[in-house]
């Protein structure tokens, strides 16, 4: 939390334009003391006020005094040193050196005499991290750390001073410097990064499925088409409507994104927990960013703090700072360090172990120290302002309008807070402004200002309106007020500013997105074909009442900015063959179409076809059988297997899918065939993709013509396992041939003995 310095008196605009052509610093002290003991003496008079001048018609003293007061001021107009120069130096720095020192104390305690202490483990995640931003120009630590999860791992071993001081200590050099987005990215993102879609996740603290942050982020980025635009709406949003709050609730403990936009308050994790949710719940990536800031606020004791913000994805240019707790929409001042960014607000920091027995370990918490070392020059000023007022005199009791024209000087968008000072005697409506200039952006903006109606009617009032921003870019206009001169009501206003804001330059973009896919390409026909769609709202405003169909199968959705919805549907009584699915997705203004082809299967079905096959063949003459496996189904047969069998014999092929008709020719023997009818089979197996068994079956019947008894005898030793005549043939042969060498034998024997 910050407070920036409200320069409410046009006498302190002079004093401050003075400053550039007296520098003398000698009399500053006593001329600034000078300076307050006169404006509280003038603030004693009811009859004048520092913050404007009442020209009285007929009273001269107060005229006198007016001019007295004013060569006062001329007097001491040395004390502009003292103006928000010194006051705003955080935000008027390009660059500052700091020192910062991240520490904590550990200290061993033994349980027993004899404890045994083998090392000290700790684990440190916030320590000053390089980026386009911040340099880190020296790290000094008490032991050599090693990375580990990016973190700084720090390792004791065997410690023999039982209190361990561990301390980060460094030197820093950080900038006030723009990311410089010099063009348009469109709203909302598609085709993001895959290191990149981490930071558009739900987690624990960044809720964003509750519906009032998606409805409110809606809302807020209706028909934008510019990221930067959405980003500085929301984050302007969070800023003018969650209160920063110290209580205990908050303070201890980092709390949901819910919980934040339910209770309207929160401390600066939480605000963040909000604005990162209400991003990533319209598909904008950020980060959290932990780390320690410089802040003037009265809320706290010591002005360095730790301090929470966020990082937000801009494609093609990186991460981007927004700091929604000190209205720093798009930049961060120098006093940001940077410690640690992760998906949420995490408050994790250090983690410890030790190795040992009988001994325990106690930690203090992390204590930070910060201190300036130099302060760079100012930063460079990129808008020029000009200031304009409606009414130049109007009633006591009116209404009048201030009109600013605002130009950004250079090639890139610049975030810009308008101040306004403050007055007594009138209100200036919404004094503080946040607006996004693009690139040499002009742009005219409008305040309500209302006089109070219970001014003295005897006088003529001056007053005096300073514009200003943080970075002391300024001008000034003035107006009179004065009994019946011209008044404009507060509906004459409100009208002329609705004309100036007509649709606030909002181009409103519906566009839907359907993408669909089947479970597979090809469906049997007793299988009900599964359908997945995911339908996104790529425009910039929600579209309500979409209907995502296919045939009669409709399912009504809302789809936010960026909301993506996946859908099934289940197809029944689809017809065989190829079929075109048409799926429809539209409301009233939008339409998307998606189409797929799915391949509707009966069951694999085979037929054997025997092509030749002759009925009688002569041994002598070799021949072939011809047939075909003709594929009868759309569905492809799947690990099919085709056997022969003839007789004793058995051959067979294999074929992984049969997709189209197959014919074989077989060569057979004859003296592979028996001397009869011979049956040859013919046996094809075969599964679908669900693993079902199916076969077919066919036959042929082949015989041997009239055969000789040489050819029924070759044919026996041929084929040993031939029967019928020829085998009853051959056995009396062998028996007549046996008998014949028996007898044969017994006539030698009987020679042979008469011979002796």
């Amino acid at each position: 939390m910050r407070t920036k310095m409200i320069k409410n008196q046009a006498m302190l605009l002079l004093l401050e334009n003075f400053a550039k052509y007296s520098q003398s610093s000698g009399y500053c002290q006593f001329a600034f003391q000078l300076f307050v003991l006169w404006k509280k003496f003038i603030l004693e008079f009811s009859f004048f006020s520092p913050v404007y001048f009442k020209n009285a018609h007929n009273k001269g003293s107060n005229h006198n005094f007016a001019k007295f007061s004013l060569v006062f001021v001329l007097l001491v107009m040395v004390v502009t040193n003292v103006s928000a120069d010194d006051e705003n130096w955080f935000y008027e720095s390009e660059e500052v050196r700091i020192n910062l020192q991240v520490m904590t104390d550990l200290e061993i305690l033994p349980l027993s005499d004899k404890y045994i202490i083998e090392k000290v483990v700790t684990e440190l995640s916030f320590f000053p991290r390089p980026d386009y931003r911040q340099e880190v120009l020296s790290l000094e630590t008490p032991v050599t750390p090693k990375k580990v999860n990016d973190n700084l791992e720090f390792t004791w071993y065997k410690p023999k001073d039982k209190k361990i001081k561990l301390y980060v200590d460094s030197e820093i050099k950080t900038k006030n410097q723009y990311v410089k987005i010099t063009k348009k990215v469109h709203f909302p993102l598609q085709n993001l990064p895959p290191e990149v879609k981490l930071y558009v996740q739900e987690t624990e603290l960044i809720d964003y499925s509750n519906w009032k942050i998606k409805n409110l982020a809606n809302t807020l980025s209706e028909g934008q088409d510019d990221e930067y635009k959405v980003v500085f709406n929301i984050a302007k949003w969070v800023k003018d409507n969650i209160e920063y709050n110290l209580s205990t609730v908050t303070a201890d403990a980092s709390l949901e994104a819910s919980w934040v936009l339910n209770n309207r308050q929160g401390v600066c994790d939480e605000l963040t927990n909000l604005f990162i949710a209400m991003l990533r719940s319209v598909g904008i990536p950020a980060k959290f960013v932990s780390g320690y800031s410089y802040t003037n606020s009265d809320l706290f004791a010591n002005p360095w703090g730790p301090h929470g913000w966020a990082e937000v994805y801009f494609p093609e240019y990186g991460w981007v700072p927004f700091d929604v707790t000190y209205g720093e929409f798009g930049f961060i001042d120098a006093t940001h360090i940077k410690l640690k960014e992760s998906i949420d607000s995490d408050k994790t920091s250090t983690r410890y172990e030790w190795h040992g027995k009988d001994v325990d370990l106690r930690v203090k918490p992390l204590e930070f120290k910060a201190v300036v070392l130099e302060k760079g020059s100012k930063v460079e000023k990129n808008v020029k302002i000009n200031a304009h007022i409606l009414g130049e005199t109007v009633d006591i009791g009116s209404y009048n309008l201030l009109q600013v024209d605002i130009e950004n000087t250079i090639d890139h968008y610049v975030p810009v807070e308008l101040l306004t000072s403050k007055t007594d005697g009138i209100e200036v409506v919404e004094g503080i402004k946040y607006v996004i200039l693009e690139p040499k952006e002009k742009r005219e903006l409008l305040w309500k200002i209302r006089v109070n109606d219970n001014l003295d009617k005897n006088y003529m009032y001056t007053y005096f309106i300073n514009v200003y921003t943080v970075l002391n870019e300024t001008d000034m206009t003035e107006f009179k007020v004065k009994k019946d001169s011209t008044y404009f009501s507060d509906k004459d206003i409100n009208e002329i500013i609705e004309v100036n804001d007509k649709n606030n330059g909002k181009e409103f973009t519906r566009k839907l997105d359907l993408h669909c896919n089947s479970e597979k390409e090809e469906y049997y026909n007793d299988e009900e074909p599964l359908i997945f769609c995911t339908v996104v709202n790529n425009g910039n405003t929600p579209l309500e009442g979409v209907e995502v169909c296919i045939k009669d199968d409709c399912s009504k959705q809302t789809l936010l900015i960026s909301e993506e919805k996946k859908l099934e549907f289940k197809l029944e009584n689809m017809p065989e063959g190829n079929q075109n699915v048409n799926i429809i997705a539209k409301n009233k203004e939008v339409s998307a179409y998606a189409t797929l082809e799915l391949s509707i299967l009966d069951k694999p079905d085979v037929d054997i076809v025997i092509l030749s096959a002759p009925e009688k063949v002569n041994i002598k003459d070799n021949f072939k059988l011809d047939f075909k496996i003709k594929k009868n189904s759309r569905s492809v047969p799947s690990d099919v297997r085709v056997e022969i069998v003839s007789n004793d014999n058995v051959e067979s092929w294999k074929l992984d899918k049969l997709s189209s008709d197959q014919t074989f020719i077989l060569q057979i023997q004859p003296f592979d065939l028996y001397n009869k009818e011979n049956e040859i089979t013919i046996k094809v197996t075969y599964y679908d993709e669900k693993g079902n068994l199916f076969s077919e079956q066919a036959s042929a019947v082949i015989g041997l013509k009239d055969l000789t008894i040489e050819e029924e005898i070759l044919l026996f030793f041929k084929n040993p396992g031939a029967r019928g005549l020829s085998i009853a043939i051959i056995g009396i042969s062998i028996f007549v041939a046996l008998m014949l060498f028996i007898m044969g034998w017994k006539t030698l024997l009987k020679h042979h003995k008469k011979k002796k």
